[in-house]
């Protein structure tokens, strides 16, 4: 067969075109005959790359967060953060806060935490899928939490033969005979979940269900913090349900299309407007932003401990190689990289990549 490269890179400037394939060139496993980027973007600056050296993280971090904050607002949304690592980016947070500019770690969250929306979810996974096992679970943990009765998992799976084989209707008679359930949850159980488990009406199981959460939630203080994220995870809910109904239309989103639409979408709450998002480097993919911070460019974080440890020709450095070249082509007009000299109270080499850019 042919092949068929695209090299065409219409997003960076020539300069960070050129950082990357000098970068990228360094992978010994790269194809030899693979093309090198090809820089298409017109109109770019001479200003395109900064880079800049601090004595300590914290010095680094307080003059990222300074210059975000000089920029004309049009300009500070159009910014970005990244870090190797979660920890890092905790602190920019921290550090942008502190000089009034509004960010968010911005992380994908593929499932919900708190006890209502994890029984909401389990519960209509199990109406469409009634024998899942990793789904009853999920559910009977989740019930113990908001109810404080333990229906056995393994008791729930085996009876479920004998309600046609849904879990649903097995777990239901075994909650209804248990002598401690409190009046409000029997009353939950024998009208919510009827129409989900017999027309897989899940609107009116959502809608009763709520009401339930927030009383569940009043009645004892939240000791383990298993409602911490409910008021955000219950608005997204109602925003991701909204979205998925508005896409497909009300009557086309079916019970399987409503799940099989929230499995393929963040959980995490919308972030606030105006907001500079920061992210992990595996989280920008197929990302851009007017303004990439790449900051923490030192040994030990980009590349990570563990491909220096593996040695300069190790699979995992060339897997970091790939994710410092991700970073930098996120970049539409300005891309700024900083390293400290110390970091988290360690000293630090700045991050052979920056060599290996052609960064002086």
């Amino acid at each position: 067969m042919s092949v068929v490269q695209l090299p065409a890179n219409y997003r960076c400037p020539p300069a960070v075109i050129d950082l990357a394939n000098n970068l990228i060139a360094h992978n010994v496993s790269r194809s030899t005959n693979k093309d090198r980027l090809l820089a298409l973007k017109t109109g770019a600056t001479d200003q395109a790359i900064r880079v800049f050296r601090f004595s300590d993280f914290d010095d680094e971090l307080a003059w990222v967060a300074s210059d975000i904050a000089s920029k004309p607002e049009v300009e500070k949304a159009r910014c970005v953060v990244l870090a190797r690592t979660r920890k890092a980016l905790e602190k920019a947070v921290e550090k942008l806060a502190a000089k009034g500019v509004s960010a968010y770690l911005a992380m994908r969250k593929d499932e919900f935490v708190s006890a209502p929306l994890r029984w909401l979810h389990a519960a209509l996974r199990l109406a469409n899928s009634p024998q899942d096992r990793e789904q009853i679970q999920r559910l009977t943990k989740a019930f113990y939490i908001l109810e404080g009765l333990q229906i056995d998992a393994a008791a729930v799976a085996a009876n479920a033969q004998a309600f046609e084989g849904s879990s649903l209707r097995a777990f239901v008679d075994l909650a209804l005979k248990h002598d401690n359930l409190s009046d409000a949850t029997r009353t939950y159980i024998e009208h919510s979940l009827s129409p989900l488990i017999d027309r897989l009406d899940f609107r009116t199981f959502c809608k009763g269900s709520f009401p339930w959460f927030d009383l569940v939630q009043n009645i004892a203080p939240d000791m383990e913090g298993h409602f911490a994220d409910y008021a955000d995870e219950r608005s997204t809910w109602h925003s991701l349900v909204d979205e998925i109904e508005q896409q497909f239309g009300a009557t086309a989103t079916t019970l399987n299309v409503l799940l099989q639409e929230l499995n393929m979408r963040s959980k995490t709450p919308p972030p606030p407007k105006g907001a500079v998002p920061c992210f992990t480097i595996h989280a920008s993919k197929g990302m851009e932003f007017g303004h990439v911070y790449l900051i923490a460019m030192v040994e030990d974080q980009l590349p990570s401990w563990a491909a220096v440890k593996k040695g300069p020709q190790s699979k995992e450095m060339q897997e970091e190689r790939r994710n410092c070249f991700v970073a930098i082509t996120r970049t539409e007009e300005s891309l700024t990289m900083t390293f400290s000299d110390r970091m988290l109270g360690w000293n630090k080499a700045r991050s052979r990549f920056l060599t290996e850019m052609g960064v002086a």
